[in-house]
């Protein structure tokens, strides 16, 4: 053998070492019932967080500083997001407890069902062709509402001074829903500039354009005529000295597809996400707003 020949199986070697050394790792570590698993958890993340089979008790101390009151829930595990498996069984480590980078839990996902503000229900199996069942994920589908809970944030959608603007924008109020004041941010021009512009070579493109969309404005742009609204920039909230316990802002989501309403729960942020359009939404607040407080009411611990 030469010694190439060694060298290359010196490196095999340690190559297999190294292998069977994180498998017998890895098999160690890993827990073998769910009740490891629960111990695994609450070992790393408690005193905060301790689950078992079939709760979740949360435990927060709060932010006196910023005025975030501890909170401590007993969350039924079929409310977690993702929680529920085929066969009614409870993964406990589900997306819904995923840690933050600095290995922290800031924020629960819960997912009911707006019709009854019960647990969403696992349809098995997932994937078919059976229409029957086809139907029945559908309905469920259109039903169910993810409600994000944050741990230590009290947000900051009660400061109206954030709420505009970027250089060259400004507010236009538009129309008041349910209580809650219509705002957009829009852009505002000066058509006869931009038609002397439109024959000069150098702003002949881009005043063009502007006043074509001037002349198309889509039917959901509620600004004035010399106005553009600025792309999902449209939010209600409520009005001025509105008690905090109360108070609602509805603006577009980032995260998720269409709009997302913010409350305080205790002075923690609870960002909702229904599926429903920003109007429908804004007329229904107050329904959002009772079924996730009262929800929440029946899972704190005194």
């Amino acid at each position: 053998m030469n010694n190439s020949d060694k060298r290359k199986n010196k490196y095999l070697k340690q190559a297999s070492y190294l292998f069977l050394s994180i498998i017998i790792s890895i098999t160690a570590c890993t827990p073998t019932t769910p009740e490891e698993s629960d111990a695994q958890f609450n070992q790393r993340f408690g005193p905060e967080y301790k689950i078992n089979r079939t709760h979740l008790l949360v435990n927060w101390q709060g932010d006196a500083k910023h005025g975030v009151e501890p909170l401590k829930l007993n969350i039924p595990l079929v409310y977690l997001s993702g929680a529920a498996g085929e066969n009614g069984e409870i993964k406990a480590i589900t997306w819904a407890l995923k840690p933050m980078k600095n290995g922290k839990i800031d924020t629960i996902y819960l997912k009911l069902r707006r019709s009854n503000g019960q647990p969403v229900p696992y349809v098995s199996p997932y994937k078919t062709d059976n229409p029957e069942i086809k139907k029945m994920q559908n309905e469920i589908y259109a039903d169910e509402y993810v409600v994000k809970i944050f741990r230590d944030a009290k947000g900051d959608f009660l400061n109206r001074e954030r709420d505009c603007c970027g250089e060259g924008e400004e507010l236009f109020r538009g129309k008041d829903i349910s209580g809650l004041e219509q705002y957009v941010k829009m852009t505002c021009y000066d058509v006869q500039e931009l038609q002397k512009k439109a024959l000069d070579p150098n702003y002949q493109e881009s005043s063009k354009w502007t006043l074509k969309d001037l002349a198309n404005k889509p039917s959901y742009d509620i600004t004035p005529a010399h106005c553009l609204a600025v792309r999902d920039s449209m939010f209600w909230r409520s009005p001025v000295n509105t008690p905090p316990a109360m108070a609602v802002k509805i603006d577009s989501s980032l995260g998720f597809a269409g709009y997302q309403m913010k409350i305080l729960y205790k002075n923690h942020l609870v960002i909702a996400y229904p599926r429903e359009d920003a109007e429908e939404l804004a007329k229904n607040w107050k329904f959002y707003h009772q079924q996730i407080t009262r929800l929440l009411d029946s899972m704190v611990v005194q």
